[in-house]
């Protein structure tokens, strides 16, 4: 939940609310989650090594780390990298214009 990946799917699906996101349950409801199941055991491995390590992120000027790699990797595989820049500067563009409103 951490993650940018998490992050941007709350810009995206949620609504603002006085400069900040209100998710609402139908907002829960549609939120992309992995199929755990088809995480094979090295990668929960990688993750519950980095729990540990989890923080929070300023939306505004989002910083990749190492959690967002890992799930980076998982779900995009040889487009990890592409993709997680690519969430990065979506994050940081769509927190930058709710703060604007």
């Amino acid at each position: 939940m951490t993650t940018v990946f998490y992050q941007l799917e709350c810009e995206v699906m949620c609504k603002n609310h006085a400069g900040v996101r209100k998710g609402e349950v139908g907002d829960i409801i549609t939120t992309h989650v992995p199929v755990f199941a088809d995480i094979s055991p090295s990668e929960i491995q990688k993750i519950q090594d980095e729990v540990s390590n989890i923080r929070f992120l300023d939306l505004n000027k989002p910083s990749i780390s190492k959690m967002d790699e890992i799930w980076a990797e998982i779900l995009f595989g040889a487009d990890a990298g592409t993709c997680l820049e690519d969430a990065c500067r979506l994050l940081r563009f769509l927190a930058n214009r709710r703060n604007l409103q």
